[in-house]
């Protein structure tokens, strides 16, 4: 039974809070294997069946290989956890400012709204019906607004632009039977995503200065992906679960890595209308604090710790998270509408248990166009 990709590009996008954004553009991998049954169980069955009584060999009822996707996510962080204990920003603000005590848990800069987007473009080659290749381009762009206790700094606002970390990948749908199919997977990450952008803050003013972690583009190492899914179908539900970690290797020439990512995801999509298809995914994720740490975002001469922000403290990094994301994915069955798509899909945290002060995640949404040729 042969499957086709019609897109490899999905909305469970892996960005954690407070993780630096080129964690903004991952792939869901029991999408990806759902797309693959959807495409065969509602689609290609028929024009297989057409093609051998007309007396076409199947290899050329197969109507696409090439598939091409872009997605846009958008992303917003508000208010700080430690653990699962929520607080305001100006709580973990040291407000006395260089008057000492410095009270635990405070900083002088504090991040209080942070936005991150990216637009993702995805490129897929159908090797055999078994094999995908992919190349996967990211765009990102984010702000994040201050309060400061520094002088001349109450409220300032940072940038930062530009392409991520470029990723291939490899799909090998390992086994099909009865209703029930496994993919396995591998991407490897490129480091081209800068990790040296600048701006103007306290820390350097007058003159620009490195900005944090978590404005940076990319991780500056070269990084694995291996995952695998299962997912199982009827004529009208498609269920699933997978599972997938991004492994970093070694750090970057600014001296650090960023922390490793384990995600588990469980989807089900209702796929009865070839015209409208309602979906609810639960993703859980674990993430791993920073390892080393960039010298140039410290301040030696702080009380307590040299760190002058949270954004800015390794130690700060790392916890888990569960989304909860409703989805819906629009089509057109028929004519130049064949096999294209365009979905919407959004949703908030239900849990969050981060290593604090960090700001957590308040919502997302993001949006898709995937076409097949």
């Amino acid at each position: 039974m042969p499957f086709v990709t019609t897109g490899l590009v999905s909305f469970a996008c892996v960005l954690q809070a407070q993780t630096p954004p080129g964690d903004l553009t991952g792939m869901s991998l029991q999408d990806l294997l759902a797309t693959k049954i959807v495409t065969d169980h509602k689609a290609s069955q028929p024009t297989e069946l057409a093609a051998v009584e007309e007396g076409v060999p199947i290899e050329k009822a197969v109507q696409s290989r090439w598939h091409f996707s872009v997605d846009y996510i958008f992303v917003k962080f508000d208010d700080y956890l430690i653990g699962s204990e929520r607080l305001e920003a100006n709580q973990i603000l040291w407000s006395t400012f260089p008057v000492p005590p410095r009270p635990q848990y405070t900083y002088p800069i504090v991040p209080t709204v942070i936005e991150q987007q990216a637009v993702t473009f995805d490129i897929a080659y159908d090797v055999t019906d078994d094999i995908s290749l992919s190349l996967h381009i990211p765009y990102i762009m984010q702000s994040t607004k201050h309060i400061s206790a520094i002088p001349s700094f109450n409220e300032f606002t940072i940038h930062s632009d530009g392409l991520g970390d470029l990723a291939a990948g490899i799909s090998w749908l390992a086994w099909v039977e009865n209703g029930n199919s496994i993919l396995i997977s591998g991407d490897v990450s490129f480091p081209t995503g800068a990790i040296n952008k600048t701006g103007l803050t306290p820390r350097g003013a007058p003159s620009n200065s490195i900005l944090p972690y978590t404005m940076q583009l990319g991780s500056g190492t070269f990084d694995f992906t291996p995952g695998v899914a299962y997912v199982g179908w009827s004529e009208n539900w498609i269920w699933g679960v997978g599972g997938d970690a991004t492994i970093r290797t070694g750090r970057n020439y600014r001296g650090y890595r960023l922390g490793n990512v384990y995600e588990i995801d469980a989807f089900v999509r209702y796929v009865e209308s070839d015209w409208v298809q309602p979906s609810f995914r639960l993703t859980t994720r674990f993430w791993d604090n920073i390892h080393g740490e960039d010298s140039a975002l410290l301040v030696p001469a702080l009380p307590n710790n040299p760190y002058p922000a949270p954004v800015t403290d390794p130690n700060t990094f790392g916890g888990t998270k569960i989304l909860a994301l409703p989805g819906l994915r629009f089509s057109y069955p028929d004519g130049w509408g064949k096999g294209q798509y365009l979905e919407v899909e959004g949703g908030v945290p239900v849990y969050q248990y981060l290593n604090g002060p960090q700001p957590a995640e308040d919502w997302r949404i993001s949006v898709g166009l995937s076409f097949n040729f």
